[in-house]
C-alpha cells in the first residue's frame, strides 16, 4: 500500500500533523481529584503562549466550558468508579473534549 495525506490539496508534513490535530481517546484522561474547570485551566496553561496573561487563560477555560454546555458541573470533581460519585459518562466524555479544544486546534479527532 502507498499513499499521501493531504491538506486542502497540498501535502501534509509529520511536524504539521503533529501541530494541528489533536486526538480524543474514547477511554475518559481526566484526574479524579479535578474538576472540568481545573483540567481546562491546567490545559490552557500547558498549551497556549507564555506570555498569555492569568485573565486570557480564564476566559478560554470559560469559553471552552460554555461551549460544551459544562458550567453547570465545572466545579464538580471527576471522580471514579470507587467513589462513584462525579461526573456523568457524557460529561467526562465532553471535558475530555475541552481539554482538547483549549488550544484551538484546527483538527480534532474523537476516539471511538
Amino acid at each position: 500500500m502507498s499513499g499521501s495525506i493531504r491538506c486542502n490539496g497540498q501535502p501534509v508534513s509529520s511536524r504539521f500533523f503533529a501541530a494541528a490535530a489533536a486526538y480524543v481517546p474514547q477511554q475518559s484522561i481526566l484526574l479524579s481529584a479535578l474538576t472540568p474547570r481545573e483540567s481546562v485551566r491546567f490545559a490552557s496553561r500547558l498549551r497556549l503562549d507564555a506570555d498569555t496573561t492569568d485573565e486570557q487563560h480564564e476566559a478560554n477555560t470559560n469559553r471552552v466550558l460554555t461551549a460544551l454546555s459544562l458550567h453547570s458541573c465545572a466545579d464538580t470533581r471527576a471522580g471514579d468508579e470507587l467513589t462513584g460519585s462525579g461526573l456523568s459518562g457524557g460529561e467526562k466524555r465532553r471535558c475530555n473534549i475541552a481539554v482538547e479544544l483549549v488550544s484551538s486546534p484546527p483538527l480534532l479527532f474523537l476516539g471511538q
